[in-house]
């Protein structure tokens, strides 16, 4: 998919004069089922995590949040009090699209004290930044 795009762009550009010819055939997409978890599978799961990552996995379960939006998070992006008090909040991501977050007491309560401990948004089990390579630890992309 990726050569296809470089190939177009030659081509537009004029670096090329058309698209190589016998590019082997890209395979169709087919549907896929999302395994959406229910309340309690997504209940079971945060009880399981410890406290850094279960701020992770909270976001993805209940902002929509995409594994890569929750590594690409920082602290400032992340708006969940109001004078002082927890509130539902908004949590920015790429080029100003937000995301709502429900008032979930434990959620900002740890997502506050990882602020102000000043931890990334996403760290490993050692309270280092996740990279790309770390991230699997606890996120599946």
């Amino acid at each position: 998919m990726v050569i296809r795009s470089v190939l177009r762009f030659a081509v537009v550009r004029k670096y090329l004069r058309a698209m190589p010819e016998g590019m082997p055939r890209l395979k169709a997409v087919g549907q896929s089922i999302l395994e959406i978890p229910s309340n309690e599978e997504v209940e079971r799961i945060l009880a399981a995590a410890s406290e850094r990552h279960r701020v992770s996995f909270a976001l993805m379960a209940y902002a929509g949040l995409r594994p890569n939006e929750v590594r690409a998070l920082r602290w400032p992006d992340v708006r969940l009090r109001r004078d002082g008090e927890l509130v539902g909040g908004f949590v920015s991501v790429r080029e100003g699209r937000s995301h709502a977050v429900p008032e979930v007491g434990w959620l900002h309560r740890s997502a506050h004290r990882q602020a102000q401990k000043g931890e990334p948004s996403r760290s490993n089990l050692r309270g280092r930044d996740c990279t790309r390579s770390a991230a699997p630890k606890f996120v599946s992309t």
